[in-house]
């Protein structure tokens, strides 16, 4: 019922557990670093002299393209292999090799735990406020 009433909206993803849906919700936490990364792509664009909305419209149209390039992947059944997207010491290589090398990639999981860690804080249960001490 659910995907036929949701599933026109675009990729509708069913999970079986809870975890799951727990899981899903942390990694969506990560939207807004996303959109920092584009925007400090378009602010290094703009900073050497590129317009504003052709720095903004050439780095999020590509970021549209390397998302509809792995969906096509994933239903191919394939991985999205960073190496396949990069020439041999070109840029490509040499951006992510860079980011990999100062442990940029590794920060993820890392922030990714602690979004988890600071979602069971919000969703921790409340103390019962204790009743006012009435005077003797």
């Amino acid at each position: 019922m659910v995907e036929d009433l949701f599933g026109g909206l675009g990729d509708l993803i069913v999970v079986d557990t809870e975890s799951d849906l727990h899981a899903i919700g942390i990694a969506s936490a990560m939207m807004s670093t996303h959109y920092e990364l584009q925007n400090r792509m378009i602010a290094w664009l703009e900073a050497r002299g590129m317009a504003p909305e052709a720095a903004a419209a050439y780095v999020r149209s590509m970021f549209e393209g390397l998302a509809a390039v792995a969906i096509e992947t994933g239903r191919a059944g394939e991985a999205v292999v960073p190496a396949h997207h990069e020439t041999k010491g070109g840029l490509n290589e040499y951006g992510r090799l860079h980011l990999t090398g100062i442990g940029w990639f590794d920060e993820i999981a890392r922030a990714l735990d602690g979004i988890a860690a600071h979602a069971e804080k919000l969703t921790a249960p409340k103390p019962a406020p204790k009743p006012d001490a009435k005077p003797a």
